[in-house]
């Protein structure tokens, strides 16, 4: 029988991922406090990371959204969630894998 390596890494941020993942599907569904407020930072030049060429302009590696207040259209697929925020009084549509993602936090709860 072939041993295999435990890649502990991969492991923790696989989970890590499905628990931002849930967090956003209770977010989509109301279930969760308004007292909340969500950081993501993605890479904006994930090949399946859908943003307006002008957020691609000005965001060329990464960006910061905020889940908070104002947000549209929350939805939360197996492998990507999508979200309408407004950018200087103009609403975009965006659509970010989950394997983008390289931050996460709430500063309410310091997660």
């Amino acid at each position: 029988m072939k041993k295999i390596f435990i890649d502990y890494g991969q492991r923790i941020n696989l989970a890590i991922l499905s628990v931002i993942k849930d967090i956003l599907k209770d977010l989509s569904e109301s279930k969760i406090s308004t007292n909340h407020c969500f950081y993501i930072t993605f890479k904006t030049n994930h090949p399946k990371v859908k943003i307006s060429k002008k957020l691609s302009k000005d965001y060329p590696n990464e960006m910061t959204i905020v889940l908070q207040n104002q947000y549209w259209d929350l939805e939360v697929k197996k492998n990507e969630f999508s979200v309408v925020l407004a950018f200087n009084k103009q609403r975009e549509n965006l659509c970010i894998p989950f394997d983008s993602i390289i931050k996460f936090y709430d500063p309410f709860v310091k997660f």
